[in-house]
């Protein structure tokens, strides 16, 4: 634990952040931070490795591009039917069934 330095912190978020969004960065430090920060108070480490460090990140997906339309999760479940075989969900059923 002791070789938790600002410097490693910051390049771990920096490596995280690629193809991620800032909020998605921001909500890691926030999780992570939070155990750091109590692991200075503990004295686990010498320092708060989380003060002033920076966050970084892409700028969120439009919201078209995050959710399937109406469209695509119909195409999306008529696919899943499509390759959906009788014997599958047999075999599939037999697993499940109690003893």
């Amino acid at each position: 634990m002791k070789q938790v330095t600002k410097t490693v912190y910051q390049k771990f978020l920096n490596e995280y952040a690629i193809g991620r969004s800032y909020r998605s960065v921001k909500k890691l430090h926030h999780e992570i931070g939070a155990c750091l920060k109590e692991a200075f108070r503990n004295g686990d480490i010498p320092s708060d490795v989380t003060y002033k460090i920076l966050i970084t990140g892409s700028a969120p997906k439009p919201e078209e591009e995050k959710y399937l339309n109406e469209n695509e999760a119909m195409r999306l479940m008529q696919a899943m039917l499509d390759d959906i075989k009788l014997s599958t969900c047999v075999s599939y059923s037999l697993q499940q069934a109690p003893v």
